[in-house]
């Protein structure tokens, strides 16, 4: 599974898990980083995340404002 897939997948079983539509990138950073998938900022808590997102890896990922949000793939 590639690096992305497997991002994406355990978004999609995050917000399985908690019943929630949509995630944000300090959240669910946080999340990957406990899973051991993805190390977090420790000054900018989700920066890897959204350096994903403002590359469009996560294409149903969205932006409202200047706030990211994922929501289920």
């Amino acid at each position: 599974m590639a690096e992305i897939d497997r991002i994406i997948y355990e978004i999609d079983e995050f917000l399985e898990t908690r019943n929630q539509k949509t995630t944000t990138p300090v959240e669910i950073n946080t999340y990957l980083e406990r899973k051991g998938i993805l190390k977090d900022s420790p000054t900018r808590p989700g920066k890897p995340i959204r350096e994903i997102l403002r590359r469009g890896e996560i294409p149903h990922a969205y932006q409202n404002g200047v706030k990211w949000f994922i929501p289920h793939s």
